[in-house]
């Protein structure tokens, strides 16, 4: 089945039932190799950084269901944890459909589909961006954070950021679509969350004109938003939000140390 604008009508005047995918699956990068093989498995104060991130969806009043995807010999210890589990696949691409899967007994209406290494995002910057992205009405959305936002929360952090006319701004780890996005769009949006912190591969799938305005700094979000609308099909949409800890993953151990620094401020 395509992506049918008609589908999102009918699913206007439904109830909206949000489902998170959470996609944990793969090897921890090699600067954490010592600590864990499997990126699910990474743990801070004795907790999988996963058990703070379903704390957080549990919190969430717009996300229903939830689904862990990781590597299926990753899933017996995390065995206590909340969800629905699946086995992860060799891409991207794979795991979305297996995470969406298993939510098909929830009827979801929309995915969240996020990353399982950012424990330190909160309710209120999930529900913030799940709402700013129901209103805009877009097929998919994916969230930015601006420079300032982040480098205030994560002072020394290294993020890439792209230069806009509206402002520097760093990519999120989440992408929310329409559930039926899916169908005949997966390989679409693998390629553009996969270069989601690269913007000149980003640039170049949304095509030279892109490129060019890049390197010019000349780019506008609304420019890069019709042009995103134009390759998928459908509306796209990027929402600025002021919760950097959506875009804060754990890729290195100065990142664990950051949020072992920041659960120690929060419980203190």
């Amino acid at each position: 089945m395509q992506y049918s604008p008609q589908a999102d009508e009918e699913t206007a005047h439904t109830t909206v039932r949000i489902g998170a995918v959470v996609l944990a699956g793969g090897h921890v990068p090699t600067t954490l190799a010592h600590l864990c093989d499997h990126r699910a498995l990474l743990q801070l104060n004795g907790r999988y950084l996963l058990d703070y991130l379903l704390e957080t969806l549990e919190a969430t009043p717009s996300v229903v269901a939830t689904a862990i995807v990781a590597d299926a010999e990753a899933l017996p210890p995390l065995s206590d944890l909340p969800g629905y589990r699946a086995a992860a696949g060799d891409s991207i691409v794979e795991n979305m459909r297996h995470g969406a899967n298993a939510l098909v007994d929830e009827n979801v209406t929309h995915l969240l589909f996020i990353t399982g290494d950012i424990p330190l995002v909160t309710p209120e910057g999930l529900e913030n961006y799940l709402l700013n992205s129901l209103g805009s009405a877009a097929a998919l959305t994916y969230p930015i954070i601006p420079r300032e936002a982040s480098e205030i929360r994560f002072p020394g952090a290294r993020r890439t950021y792209v230069r806009l006319r509206e402002g520097s701004f760093t990519g999120g780890n989440a992408i929310f679509t329409v559930a039926n996005l899916l169908d005949d769009k997966a390989a679409l949006i693998q390629g553009l969350y996969s270069a989601r912190k690269h913007p000149m591969k980003l640039a170049k799938i949304l095509g030279l004109g892109t490129v060019l305005r890049l390197l010019l700094g000349t780019i506008t979000l609304p420019y890069i938003e019709a042009v995103a609308t134009r390759i998928l099909g459908a509306p796209a949409r990027a929402i600025i939000s002021p919760h950097p800890e959506i875009g804060f993953d754990v890729d290195k151990l100065d990142d664990l140390v950051a949020v072992e620094r920041a659960l120690a401020e929060k419980t203190g």
